[in-house]
């Protein structure tokens, strides 16, 4: 399976295609449509299926536009609903824009422990109730959880930090060698993160 890594919009939000052959699933539609129809066509890849490693706007923003043009079911975690049906009047409060074309729901679940494809499904909470992480052989699929020399942000509603390093640390039980792709920014690996990652170290020494 190739990981391929789309980044565009005002967050720099990291879209992801993940290859296999013909077939891909799209992860985290952001505002870069057009830049995700162009590798699509440029792979010659047909998606199957939307899957958001959680429901904050900036990683929901282009599920609408791909799930009219491909026909394909959007997936999240069903502990995140209650977020994706507050984003557009979380938006509006916090930044005065009106987002309309959002979901308001999803077409189904994924779960702790369920099969997409090769990858397996982790249920890794604490940025949002339901975050998950996308795991493969040799990498994975993290959202705003961890990032290269950082971590995600839980001061927005539903974040925990107790929570938020508690599913850090099973990412961190992976392979050193376990590739990370986040939701923002660059990848990074599981080694380099238990290494030089200092906000885990904060944060373990403060709880």
């Amino acid at each position: 399976m190739r990981v391929i890594k789309i980044s565009g919009g005002f967050f720099q939000t990291n879209t992801y295609l993940l290859v296999d052959g013909h077939i891909c699933i799209i992860v985290d539609p952001g505002e870069e449509i057009s830049e995700i129809l162009q590798m699509l066509n440029k792979l010659s890849c047909t998606p199957d299926r939307i899957v958001c490693t959680h429901a904050h706007f900036d990683h929901i923003i282009g599920v609408n536009a791909l799930k009219k043009k491909f026909r394909i079911p959007f997936f999240i975690h069903s502990e995140d609903l209650p977020i994706l049906r507050s984003q557009k009047e979380f938006v509006k409060l916090l930044w005065g824009l009106e987002i309309r074309d959002i979901p308001q729901d999803a077409d189904g679940y994924v779960e702790e422990g369920d099969k997409i494809g090769n990858l397996k499904v982790l249920h890794t909470p604490g940025h949002s109730p339901g975050s998950i992480t996308l795991l493969g052989d040799t990498f994975a699929i993290v959202g705003d959880l961890i990032f290269k020399e950082s971590v995600g942000r839980t001061d927005l509603p539903g974040g925990d930090e107790k929570t938020l390093l508690s599913s850090i640390a099973r990412i961190l039980s992976l392979p050193d060698d376990t590739l990370l792709y986040p939701g923002h920014g660059p990848k990074t690996t599981v080694g380099y993160e238990k290494k030089f990652n200092p906000v885990i170290q904060v944060l373990n020494h403060r709880i």
